[in-house]
C-alpha cells in the first residue's frame, strides 16, 4: 500500500479523480458523497471553496474499514480507467503531491471515499481546512460485490445529538472543553 496526504484547494463544492482531458462530468451513477461516470469520479464537498485535507491510499487488495475511525460517510464504486488518471479541482488544475496516481495502469478499480466534516461549514468559502477525506483505490476483483452503482458502505458512527460527527477525532467521554461553542444559561 502507498499512502500520500496533503491539502488541496477545491472549487464549486467538488474535486475530481479522472482520466486526463475528461471534460464531461455528467455522472451515470450518483450517491450522497460522489458521482461516477465514464472514466471519472466527482467527490462532493460540504464547502463551496477552500482547502481540504486529503489522504490517498493505493492498495493491491480491498482494505478493511477500521472500527476506530470516525467518518460521517463511506461510499465506494467501481471505476474503469482507460488512460492515466489525475486528481484535480475545477478551476485549480491538477492537485500537487499525488503523483502516485500516475503509476496506476489503466484498468478497473474500486474507489472508496471516506468523508468527515462536510456539514461543519456547508456551502461556505473557507480559508482553513474543516473537512477530511480518505480515497482508497484498489484493483477490482471478480469477488467485489459491486454492480456499477455507488454503494454507501457506512453512515455516521458518532452522533453528538445534533446529527453531526466529530470532525477533529474521537469525542472524549469526559470532555473538559466545549468544542461546539459556549453554553448559555439563563438564571431564574
Amino acid at each position: 500500500m502507498t499512502q500520500t496526504w496533503g491539502v488541496i484547494k477545491v472549487e464549486q463544492g467538488k474535486f475530481v479523480l479522472s482520466e486526463a482531458g475528461t471534460r464531461d462530468l455528467t455522472g451515470s451513477a450518483s450517491g450522497q458523497l460522489f458521482d461516477v461516470g465514464d472514466g471519472f469520479i466527482v467527490i462532493k464537498t460540504g464547502i463551496e471553496s477552500g482547502p481540504i485535507v486529503l489522504t490517498l491510499e493505493i492498495s493491491e487488495s480491498r482494505p478493511e474499514i477500521s472500527e476506530d475511525d470516525l467518518w460521517e460517510v463511506i461510499s465506494e464504486a467501481p471505476l474503469e480507467f482507460k488512460e492515466p488518471i489525475s486528481l484535480s479541482a475545477p478551476g485549480n488544475g491538477d492537485a500537487e503531491g499525488f503523483g502516485d496516481l500516475k503509476n496506476l495502469e489503466p484498468g478497473t478499480f474500486t474507489v472508496r471515499v471516506h468523508a468527515l466534516g462536510r456539514a461543519l461549514r456547508a456551502g461556505q468559502n473557507v480559508s482553513e481546512p474543516s473537512e477530511r477525506y480518505l480515497l482508497q483505490i484498489w484493483p477490482s476483483r471478480d469477488d467485489d460485490s459491486s454492480n456499477g452503482d455507488v454503494k454507501n458502505v457506512e453512515d455516521t458512527k458518532t452522533d453528538r445529538g445534533d446529527g453531526g460527527a466529530d470532525p477533529f477525532g474521537k469525542l472524549a467521554e469526559d470532555a473538559t472543553i466545549d468544542l461546539y461553542g459556549p453554553t448559555i444559561s439563563k438564571g431564574y
